[in-house]
């Protein structure tokens, strides 16, 4: 499963200062994003054209509303994570991610 974590993204949270809510780079990650699968559409708000499935390593703390920033500098907003989920022995994260207002 690692073959598949050959990029690095930036990862930013949402956070809230004086009443006021934006994202905060909290560091980088490994991981690899992939299209979806037709079982995925449904989880991706039903467009496969701006939903992606995102694959990073178990102990990654990846939450739902977290941007991903992509080599292209796309701004990846996570909808869901599963986890753990298990490959031979290897256990990863799955997560439904969209590109908004596209």
């Amino acid at each position: 499963m690692r073959i598949f974590f050959n990029k690095t993204y930036t990862l930013k949270r949402l956070t809230d200062s004086n009443d006021k809510e934006s994202y905060t780079q909290i560091g980088s990650i490994e991981g690899g994003i992939y299209s979806l699968s037709s079982d995925d559409i449904i989880l991706s708000e039903g467009d496969p054209v701006t939903g992606a499935v995102l694959y990073v390593d178990n102990d990654v703390d990846i939450k739902v509303t977290d941007k991903v920033i992509d080599e292209n500098s796309n701004e990846w907003i996570v909808k869901s994570v599963k986890n753990p989920n298990a490959v031979v022995g290897y256990s990863y994260k799955r997560c439904i991610i969209n590109l908004p207002n596209s």
